[in-house]
């Protein structure tokens, strides 16, 4: 015997007209911020330029008190809308 409150309920019918769909969302990327000194890779000031979103401002936080000089190995990339994602 069941008590009324262990009463097992039906399961809600299943709604055939129903279509899940994928909904493009806005761009959520990080900003592109330097921090380190390093010519290149990853918090680079090369990076960042290749990275930034048109418009985007590009933040300097490197680590330790003081002046901070990047050394560039060659030119770096021009900033145009072309390299803009």
């Amino acid at each position: 015997m069941l008590l009324p409150w262990k009463r097992r309920r039906k399961p809600a019918p299943v709604r055939r007209d129903y279509r899940p769909c994928l909904e493009a969302l806005e761009d959520r990327t990080a900003p592109a911020i330097v921090n380190t000194t390093a010519d290149s890779g990853v918090g680079s000031l090369r990076a960042a330029i290749m990275n930034a979103a048109a418009g985007e401002s590009i933040p300097f936080e490197i680590e330790g008190a003081g002046v901070k000089t990047i050394k560039l190995l060659s030119p770096l990339p021009p900033i145009t809308p072309a390299n803009h994602h």
